[in-house]
This record gives structure tokens, sequence and C-alpha cells, in this order.
């Protein structure tokens, strides 16, 4: 499939795993309502001694399903009657949802009961993980509260990216809570409680959450409006490391809540054990009070008695409202009473004995009296053993509980290090190939950039090679009969003139000064049809060995150099010879002299040098004079067929340069500044081994 299409087919599969989790929820909640209806405890719990979904909880997640089933629908992207309906059904059942979680949210807060907890199922009070019975938890009702209003700006007709975006993040945090409610089941150990001590949810709610939040998430992504720098391996690395620290935070809170809620008990239960302590040494005292009054008379033992049962009495109000919600502990308590109560009738017996003569049996009474204090006392400590147990036991446990604690805390900061370390390596290894991309993108941009200048030269030298070469293909239809055609009225006006000089020997100035005129003139002229013959009909060159001191000695013997010209060479005797055509090497020559001398009209220095160079076994002939020099322009247009800068000529003289020394396998390059000068180099293969 195209790269065009590719966002359309995104979208499809964002769109359908959105539909599937809708559906997944009606599904779900509309079984945990059979289950109710039925009484059919795994519909609700899943497990026994799990929390189970209450039915308003399982009604709101019918009605959020149905909501992201309307607004996924592929026929609600629509613009058609029907997708209206279905967004304005979305809405209706968002605001139902959103509604019912703010009252929810509203009862916590202010500790009312507002009577919409048990509207369709009742439930018994002290069902598990359940404080208040019917009502969804503290959590759950902020979930799908944060749920509602993701889903509500989704469906919203205005869907910019800041919309957009804010929906996602919403999402996003709804699904970060409910993975983290999840993962509180792996630690049953700190009890049924998540965030600053309310109930956990059910399992299945906190699944249904997590599926709902992606969902949104897939719902809300659009290809033209969000985008991610990040891929997509990167992103799920930070989202599981952002779920490990709500984990650790989630574990923090629930283990502090447990610690204060066992520091209390182990308080309570010291307190109730002081107090008990306090009420054995009451019982004690008044026994030992009435022994002294049965012994002694005295009434002041007898006051002490009377003192030791009020205490005694208020001490036991105190810890009964004390204990009033602990059953075990009220068990103890009337034990203690029941003991209590028949050491009070045996002391009242014990007193009145010598009063009515019954001194036979006092002591027996006595005797009975400390079986009744050996058994106050045995019971009195079994109560003592338990309540020093339970604070044994709960001491380990919240030693337990905080090496739990720190173990989950120490290895989940560690885990979400490694990942976020692990995530920013990545995400440094992608910019940095990105970069090196970029660079080597760059570097193919520069290297291509090259090859177009490159190719763009090359055509354009091939263009200017073709036109010359048109050139020369015109030239050579005329060249042949237009050559020969001047060379003989030139041959004839040659002699002519030659005649004249022989029989005019005594002439005037004036008539020998222009019988000379003539003569150059003809000259000239032969020299262009030369030129043009050369230009356009170059004979393959036969290579000899030619010495070049020589060479450029016999050319310029043959070329015409006025006196206010200074030549200047430079040959050294230890150069190799030329293996070139001597005849075509000599008109290249001749050429290139004949051209120094004519850009120098006012005079100046023609230098003649020859360089060798052994590794490419090549000769370089230059000649520089010092004359007017070139622009860049005349350059580029020197070696075209017809192209001259001096004022008589038909461009051909080094049109004619170039052709022979390419033919004896050389080349030709030249350097000029205006004002300055030209310096034309020819180089040709030398003859040395």
């Amino acid at each position: 499939m195209s790269s065009e299409h590719a966002p359309i087919k995104d979208g499809i599969k964002l769109a359908a795993a959105a539909a599937a989790a809708a559906a997944a929820a009606v599904i779900v909640g509309g079984m945990v309502l059979l289950g109710w209806a039925f009484d059919i405890g795994v519909l609700k719990s899943v497990l026994p001694g799990w929390v189970s979904m209450k039915a308003n909880t399982a009604t709101c997640f019918i009605l959020i399903g149905i909501a992201l089933w309307l607004t996924a629908h592929p026929l609600a992207t629509l613009n058609s009657q029907r997708s209206i309906l279905f967004f304005r059904l979305a809405r209706f059942f968002n605001l139902l949802v959103g509604l019912i979680g703010l009252l929810t949210l509203g009862e916590y807060i202010s500790g009312w009961n507002l009577g919409i907890d048990q509207w369709l199922f009742r439930e018994p009070v002290g069902t598990v993980g359940t404080p208040h019975p019917g009502r969804m938890t503290a959590e759950a009702a902020l979930l799908f509260v944060l749920l509602a209003a993701a889903l509500w700006i989704t469906v919203g007709s205005r869907k910019n990216r800041w919309v957009l975006l804010a929906s996602m993040i919403l999402s996003l945090l709804v699904t970060i809570l409910a993975v983290s409610e999840i993962l509180s089941y792996a630690i049953p150990g700190l009890g049924p409680y998540v965030w600053f001590g309310f109930h956990i949810m059910a399992m299945h709610s906190a699944i249904l959450f997590a599926l709902l939040g992606m969902a949104v998430i897939a719902n809300s992504w659009q290809q033209d409006v969000l985008q991610w720098s990040l891929g997509r391996k990167s992103t799920a690395a930070f989202a599981c490391g952002l779920a490990v620290l709500v984990f650790i935070g989630l574990t923090i809170n629930r283990s502090q809540f447990w610690l204060d809620e066992t520091n209390l008990k182990i308080t309570s239960s010291e307190e109730v054990l002081n107090e008990i302590v306090s009420i054995q040494i009451e019982l004690t005292e008044a026994q030992a009070h009435t022994r002294g009054y049965v012994i002694t008379g005295e009434e002041g033992f007898r006051g002490a008695y009377l003192g030791d049962i009020f205490e005694y009495h208020t001490k036991m109000d105190a810890l009964r409202q004390r204990i009033a919600d602990n059953p075990q502990q009220q068990q103890q308590i009337s034990l203690i009473e029941t003991n209590a109560d028949l050491l009070q009738r045996w002391t009242q017996q014990f007193i009145d004995a010598p009063r009515t003569g019954k001194n036979t049996t006092h002591r027996k009474m006595d005797i009975h009296g400390d079986e009744f204090m050996d058994s106050i006392h045995a019971t009195f400590d079994q109560i003592e053993n338990e309540h020093r147990q339970l604070i044994r036991e709960l001491k380990q446990k919240s030693e337990s509980v905080e090496r739990l604690s720190f173990i989950t805390i120490t290895t989940g900061t560690l885990t979400s290090l490694l990942i976020f370390l692990i995530a920013i390596f990545r995400l440094n290894s992608a910019v940095n190939e990105r970069k090196q991309a970029e660079e080597k993108i760059r570097q193919l941009n520069a290297e291509l950039e090259t090859k177009v200048q490159q190719r763009t030269r090359q055509l354009q030298d091939a263009q200017e090679e073709l036109v010359r070469k048109e050139k020369l293909a015109v030239l050579g239809q005329v060249a042949g009969s237009v050559g020969h055609e001047l060379r003989n009225p030139l041959g004839v006006m040659s002699n002519a003139v030659y005649y004249l000089q022989t029989v005019l020997p005594n002439a005037d100035e004036t008539t020998r000064e222009y019988l000379n005129i003539i003569k150059d003139e003809i000259a000239v002229s032969e020299r262009m049809a030369s030129d043009l013959m050369d230009a356009v009909c170059t004979k393959p060159p036969q290579p000899e060995a030619v010495g070049i001191a020589e060479l450029i000695a016999q050319t310029l013997r043959k070329c015409s150099v006025p006196t206010s010209v200074t030549v200047k060479l430079d040959i050294p005797a230890t150069l190799s010879a030329l293996r070139v055509d001597a005849m075509q090497i000599h008109q290249v020559l001749r050429n290139l002299i004949s051209n120094g001398v004519e850009a120098m009209p006012e005079g100046g220095v023609l230098e003649i040098r020859a360089v060798e160079d052994t590794q490419a076994k090549t000769i370089a002939i230059s000649v520089k004079d010092s004359g007017t020099g070139m622009t860049l322009e005349q350059l580029g247009h020197l070696f075209q067929p017809l192209f001259t800068t001096k004022a008589r000529g038909i461009g051909l003289g080094l049109v004619v340069v170039k052709n022979l020394t390419e033919a004896n396998g050389g080349s030709v390059g030249v350097e000029s500044k205006l004002g300055k000068g030209s310096v034309f180099s020819v180089t040709l293969p030398s003859a040395g081994l």
C-alpha cells in the first residue's frame, strides 16, 4: 500500500481497537449485572475473597462503552444525520457517566449518603472491601469522570491539536492509574487499600479502565493533527516507566496508610492492656482491703474497698467504650466482668460472715477467695498474653511491610530509572541516527549537486562541441571550393606583383610601397585560406622525433616579428625530443606566436618556454605575451570557430591549434588577465623513454 494510504489504514485499525474495547466494557458490565440479579459470585468478583464490581459501576461501564462505540463507529466519521445522532447519543451517555462519578465523589468528600448507591440492587453490610454498601470506590468514580471528560472532548466539533492532546492526557492518566490498581493486587499484604486509604476496586474494573483508557487514546489519535517525534518503542518505554513510578507512589501511600493503621492498633492494644492491668490492680487491692477489714474491723479498709470497686466500675465503663468496635476484646472483657462479679459476691459474703456468726466457714471462704483471685489473675494473664502476642504480630507485620516497601521502592526506582535510561539512550541513538541520516542526505545532495554541475558542464561542453562541429561542418561544405577558388586568384595576384616588382625596378617609392602592401595582403589572405582548409580538413599526423629547439627556431624564422617585440627563449638543452607531426606542430606554434605578436601592437615581450614532465612523458610549450589580455567571457568562446578578438581575421587560428594539437595526442590550455597578457600552453607527448 502506498504511503498516502497508510494514515487511513492506521486510522481504521485504531477505530477497530477502540470499538473492541467498547464492546468488552458493555459485555463485562452486562455480565456483572446478571451476577447481581441472580447472585452469581463469580460474575461479581471473579474469585472468592476478591472485591466485587458494584452494580452502578457495571452500569457506568455499559454507558461509557456504548458512548465509545458510537464515537468509534465508521458512520460517526461521515457528515450525515446519522453521525450527528451518534455524537449526540455519545455525549448523553458521557454526561450520565460523568454525573454518576461526580455524585459518588461528592458522597466521599461530604460524607453524605445521597441514596444512589443501591438503586439497582441491595448489598449487605460487611462485604469484602466495601465500607459503603453498593458504592463504587472513590478511584473508580474519579476514573469515570476522567474518561467521560476525555470522550466528551473527542466527540466535540472542535478538534485541534491542543484539544485532542488534552483528551489523550486524561486517557493516559486513566490507563496509568488503572494499571497501578492492577499491580496493587500483587501486594495483598498491604490490605484492601489504594490511594489515601480508599478501598481497592475490583480487578475486572481495573482491567476495563485500562482498556478504555487506551481505547480513547486510539480513538483520539489523528495523524493529520497529532504526530510523535518518538518511536513506538520509546513511547511504550516511557509509558512503562511512568506506570512503575505511579506504582511506587501507590505502594508508598498504601504502606504509609497501613503502617499508620497498624500503629493505631498497637497503641490501642497497649492502652487496652494498660487499662486491663489497672483493673486487675483495682480488684487485687479490693480483695486486700476486704481482708484487712475482716481482720481488723476498721472502717478505713471498708471505705478503701468501696473506692476500689468504684474505680473498677469507672475504668470498666471507659474500657467498654474503647472496645465497642472490637468483638474479640469485648469477649475478653465479658470474661473479666464475670469473674469480677463472682469476686464481688464472694467479697460481700466474706465481709458479712463474721457478723452472722459463721466463723467456722471463714477460713474456707478465704481459701475460696484466693481461688477466685487466682482464676481472675489467670484470666488477666491470658488476656495480657493475647494482647502482647497481637502487639508482637502487628510489629512483625509492620517490619515486614517496611521491608517490602523498601524493596518495592528500591526495585521500582531502579527499574524505572533503567527504563528511562534505556529509552533516553534509544532516543539519543535515534536522534544520532537521524542526524547521521540528515548529514548523509546533505552529503548526497552536495554530491548530487556537484554531479549535476559536472553533468551540466559536460552537456554545455558537448553542446559547444556540437555547435563547433556544426560550424566546422558548414565550413567543410564550402571549404574545398572556397579555398580552391581563393588560392587560384591569390596565386595569380602574387605572380602579378612579383612581375611588376621585376619589371619596375626603378619605380618610385609610392609604387613600391603599394606593391608591398598588396604582397602582404595576399599573404594574409593565403594564411586565411590555409586556416580554413586546416580547420575542416585535418590530415592524420605522421609522428616522428622532432627536436624542440630546432622546431621553435624554424617557426620564428617563418614568422614576421617586428623589432618592437622582444623574444625570450627558455629551452633547456636536456629536453627530450617530441614525437609529433613536425609540419602540424610547426603550424600550431606559428599561429600562437603570430597571435602573441598581434596582441602587442605597441610592442612588448614574447616569452617561449618548454618544460618536461618525465613521469607523464610530456613536454609543455608555453607562449606568453605582455599584450592586452582577455576577459572571462572571451576565454569561454576562445576555441569556437569564427570567434576572434582581433579586428581582422575569421576566428579559425586557434581552432586549427586545438585540432592539430589534439590530433597529435596533446592538449591546449590558456591563462589570461585583462591588461596583463595571455599564456598559451601546448602539452605534447615526448619521445623520451
